[in-house]
């Protein structure tokens, strides 16, 4: 009967004791995965906060191709601009020259 007490007791220390390392197992796992958690949440924080970077510089970017286009088009009208007023004085040029030939030729005819 002792040696079925001792032999209990034995068995319910063998129990106690790989329900202890069995526990610390599972702490040690529940440890690492909470790093683990911890590493993922930092990335992610790091990946939104890329992300809110990428989206303020593609509308930075967005705004700055804006400005260019309104810029290039306002070259383009002040070249047309600028073309018609080149035309109009030439124009005008080649008109005072035919105005200079005909007054050149009426201070020849007082000439004579």
């Amino acid at each position: 009967m002792i040696e079925k007490l001792q032999s209990g007791a034995a068995a319910a220390v063998k129990a106690v004791e790989e329900s202890q390392e069995s526990s610390s197992k599972t702490v040690e796992q529940a440890s690492t995965a909470e790093q683990a958690l911890i590493s993922i949440t930092d990335s992610v924080t790091t990946i939104t906060d890329m992300n809110t970077h990428i989206a303020t510089a593609a509308e930075e970017q967005s705004v700055v191709a804006e400005e260019i286009s309104k810029n290039v088009n306002n070259i383009v009208e002040l070249s047309t601009e600028a073309d018609e007023v080149t035309n109009e004085v030439s124009e005008s040029v080649s008109r005072l020259n035919q105005l200079g030939e005909a007054l050149r030729g009426l201070v020849h005819r007082f000439q004579l």
